[in-house]
């Protein structure tokens, strides 16, 4: 089907959907929009309204993606009244069937250099980067919307850049809307907590127990376990900082609770 579908998340309840369907229409002849709220609206002119129980967002998404018409998509996470030009601003801006267009981030120099150390050394350790865009609105032209609809888990992708042979357009924005996400860091805190402990009792027993001091094997086994130990402490801090930046990895769907 040639036309776009925005596929849009209302589960706070403060999108006017008739002005957004208004805006739509008034840019497109054809389009699908698809909007997520947690209670009904009413009949709304095109607008297939999904109405949930659940608030997770990647549930939703992993829900609706199948609901999805178009051969391209405009997926907003969070999106406000007054600023609804974003969402046509990044369709147009998709001219290949290979491309997802972002909306920019704006940063200074040494930001962008850690930003992008810290990704080459994600990209490393867990074969994929973060975006460097704002992740409340994205848009996916047909070939990556493909895929994203045949994946279980398909909003892990529209949150880390996993993909190869794709175009990225970054549109200029005056959007400060953030997203954030739910996290369960718990057991990442447990093991970084408890890789600590331990380093810290290697050190101890280095120091004060004066057998440990005469035994070469010994010390070099503590030391082995101590390299261990500082790179799951290390790997932990990782998983931490991405999870603060696009939450959990979720493979489970929604119940729809009605259709409008």
């Amino acid at each position: 089907m040639n036309f776009p579908t925005f596929l849009i998340m209302n589960l706070d309840d403060k999108l006017d959907i008739k002005k957004l369907a208004s805006y739509i229409s008034q840019n497109y002849s054809s389009y699908q929009i698809i909007v997520a709220s947690k209670k009904s609206h009413g009949d709304i002119f095109n607008v297939s309204e999904f109405v949930f129980e659940e608030d997770d967002q990647d549930k939703i998404i992993n829900t609706l993606m199948q609901k999805v018409d178009g051969n391209k998509l405009v997926l907003a996470r969070k999106i406000d009244n007054d600023n609804l030009e974003e969402l046509v601003n990044l369709e147009k801006n998709i001219k290949h069937e290979n491309q997802i267009a972002t909306l920019k981030k704006e940063k200074n120099k040494v930001s962008k250099f850690f930003f992008n150390l810290l990704n080459k050394i994600i990209e490393l350790i867990f074969g994929y980067t973060l975006y460097d865009c704002n992740l409340c609105c994205m848009a996916f032209a047909s070939v990556p919307l493909e895929v994203l609809k045949v994946l279980d888990n398909c909003s892990l992708y529209t949150k880390i850049n996993k993909w190869k042979g794709l175009n990225f357009v970054s549109n200029k924005t005056t959007l400060k809307t953030k997203i954030k996400f739910k996290t369960k860091i718990a057991k990442n805190v447990l093991f970084l907590i408890s890789s600590i402990i331990i380093i810290a009792g290697c050190v101890l027993v280095w120091v004060f127990v004066e057998y440990i001091q005469k035994q070469l094997l010994l010390k070099l086994f503590l030391v082995f376990v101590m390299v261990i130990c500082l790179f799951v402490a290390f790997l932990e801090i990782l998983r931490i900082f991405i999870k603060q930046k696009i939450g959990e990895n979720i493979f489970d769907k929604a119940e729809i609770l009605n259709k409008n």
